[in-house]
């Protein structure tokens, strides 16, 4: 144990303590000290202490170890971390307040080792870090000799610095003071520790490194990274680059911006590069107030038309592409067409805006409003797609709209009117049959529209039944299309018989039709029609080549109204068919159908007249 051993200063570094201890017990240099603790001088004078050479300094001093220990820079491993306690450091030069030497004791204060601090908040004095006479920056050994080895200048003499109490200087180093001693008073971010605010400023640094300072009239430029050419940090470097940070940070976000601002319009090469360098503090999630405030300002941007969607940040945050309030018109092009984007503008269903760069125009859309169109536009069918909905043809839809079962909208969103999708699934709906397995009595939905056509047997007419509850269709697909309803063959024919007689009155008489009233056959029809006797009206040529007659139903219901057949007749007009039989032989009586046929339809004129005749006579 050293004879003095003097008393440690409250938060002076191991390294002072250590030359002070040499000189009281007048060693002529720190190297005999370094044998003792069995090290290399260097490393006292870098405060390189290892557990070893503090036990030893300990038995030599009487000093505590544990407390030795907290003198050490190691104390600032746990605040800053192992990667940012190698960066912050310093080793081989040291800096000092010129206030504070003067009073008291000769001693370097442990907090000055780390680079950030760079002014003395006690006394608001900037931090010296060489020579003020030569300029050589100053070894921990000649400062504890209290003069520079190279001109001999005092450094009690070096004069002061003072900085503002209201500057960002001393805002910015009154901050890294109070997180360095742990205390929560910071005015941006006090939540972050010392560890996460170094990591948000060197970080920072990539954005800001290259700049001119924000906080200064002339233009100083930010080197957050660089040192000068003999490899050594800076006091001026220092101070410019971690008070930019805070500024950058304080009156959050406005500042903030002014920074994304100046460093989007900065030529850098490495530009985008250094971006990405700074998106990697976002990694922890502490920082995510700044990261939503820095994706808000790129939208910004991206709304402005100063930025495309393929931008960086965009790629590596696909997420932030759906806060956009705009798209640009290209993006949508796929949804709607260019043209059709004017049209749904001009009727306001979806809002736009024109931003002009030079002679060039950029379109944008309103999301929200692009969003509700989309939605609305989903409410509307085409027809083939109405069709498929359905299970019908395409070429079934006009006459179901004709018949007003349907109805379609002309809309901004096509050139060609388009039917209700809700429309479409009511009509369904009202089509819909109840769960059930076919039975050989069932027809399908178009194996009925087959086989009733000819009748006059429609998909409107199919639709129209089941709605009236005249047909009871039943389904065993879950689709629920029409074309998977089946129907009870006697239902479709009780339909049919009515659409028979309702096609009667429209459009006349079937040859089937007449040839059942006229009770002959379809040869005899045939000659019939040659004869000239019954001419149809129309004839219809069916889809399989067949024809069909239709016959004027006037004509047909006055022939039968003014004929009669012999067996008619007789009981009539009460004659019996022996006479009326003599009567057509004698000629007095012709057949209207020409002798053509079995049966023989008699004029009802022509044998009132022989019967009154008949009478008449003095015979009779």
């Amino acid at each position: 144990m050293l004879l003095i051993r003097p008393e440690v200063i409250e938060g002076e570094s191991l390294a002072s303590f250590t030359h002070r201890l040499a000189k009281a017990n007048v060693y002529p240099s720190g190297s005999n000290l370094a044998k003792i603790l069995r090290c290399d001088a260097s490393r006292i004078s870098r405060n390189d202490f290892d557990d070893k050479m503090i036990e030893k300094l300990s038995q030599i001093s009487g000093c505590a170890a544990e407390k030795l220990k907290a003198m050490s820079a190691e104390v600032f491993q746990s605040l800053l971390g192992e990667t940012f306690y190698q960066q912050m450091i310093q080793r081989r030069r040291v800096k000092y307040c010129p206030a504070c030497i003067t009073e008291g004791v000769h001693r370097h204060c442990r907090i000055w080792l780390l680079y950030p601090l760079t002014v003395c908040t006690e006394h608001m004095v900037l931090l010296i870090d060489k020579c003020d006479a030569c300029g050589a920056y100053i070894s921990m050994h000649n400062y504890m000799k209290g003069k520079c080895s190279r001109c001999g200048h005092s450094y009690l003499a070096s004069p002061y610095k003072r900085i503002e109490p209201e500057s960002i200087v001393y805002l910015s180093q009154k901050d890294l003071t109070d997180r360095i001693s742990g205390r929560k008073e910071s005015l941006i971010f006090p939540e972050f520790s010392l560890q996460q605010y170094m990591s948000l400023a060197y970080h920072s640094f990539y954005l800001l490194d290259g700049m001119n300072s924000f906080i200064h009239d002339k233009p100083i430029p930010i080197r957050g990274f660089l040192r000068n050419k003999n490899g050594q940090q800076s006091v001026e470097n220092a101070t410019t680059a971690f008070a930019n940070v805070h500024w950058m940070y304080s009156n959050f976000p406005t500042h903030y911006y002014q920074v994304l601002l100046a460093f989007f319009r900065h030529k850098y090469r490495t530009k985008y590069e250094k971006k990405a360098f700074y998106e990697n503090v976002f990694s922890d999630r502490a920082f995510l107030p700044i990261q939503e405030a820095y994706d808000t300002y790129w939208l910004e941007q991206w709304h402005e038309g100063k930025i495309r969607s393929d931008f960086s940040v965009f790629k590596s945050n696909q997420a932030l592409l759906t806060k956009r309030v705009f798209l640009s018109r290209e993006e949508i092009k796929d949804k709607f067409g260019y043209g059709k984007v004017e049209k749904l503008a001009d009727s306001n269903m979806i809002q736009t805006k024109i931003l002009k760069q030079g002679s060039r125009k950029r379109y944008f859309v309103e999301k929200n409003s692009l969003e509700k169109a989309v939605q609305r536009r989903g409410q509307f069918f085409t027809r083939i797609q109405a069709a498929s909905l359905l299970g019908i043809g395409r070429d079934a839809v006009p006459s179901i709209l004709q018949a007003g079962l349907l109805h379609e909208h002309k809309t901004p969103f096509s050139e060609d009117t388009l039917l209700v999708k809700n429309e479409v699934a009511e009509l369904m709906k009202r089509c819909r049959g109840r769960k059930g397995e076919k039975t050989d009595d069932d027809l399908s939905f178009h194996q009925a529209l087959i086989k009733f056509s000819v009748n006059g047997l429609t998909i409107v007419k199919l639709i129209m039944f089941i709605m009236e509850g005249r047909l009871s269709p039943r389904t065993s697909s879950p689709e629920e299309k029409l074309s998977d309803l089946f129907f009870n063959e006697q239902q479709l024919w009780e339909c049919v018989s009515d659409l028979r007689r309702e096609k009667q009155h429209s459009d006349g008489y079937y040859m089937k039709d007449v040839m059942l009233l006229l009770h002959v056959g379809e040869s005899t029809m045939n000659r019939l029609m040659v004869e000239g006797i019954f001419v149809p009206e129309r004839i219809l040529l069916l889809r399989d080549g067949r024809k069909q007659y239709l016959f004027n139903m006037s004509y047909i219901d006055r022939f039968l109204s003014e004929h009669v057949k012999i067996d008619q007749a007789s009981k009539e007009f009460q004659v019996s068919e022996v006479t009326i039989r003599r009567r057509i032989k004698e000629g007095n009586l012709q057949d209207a159908m020409r002798g053509i046929g079995k049966k023989y339809w008699l004029s009802r004129a022509e044998i009132r007249k022989i019967v009154l005749c008949h009478n008449a006579s003095p015979a009779a």
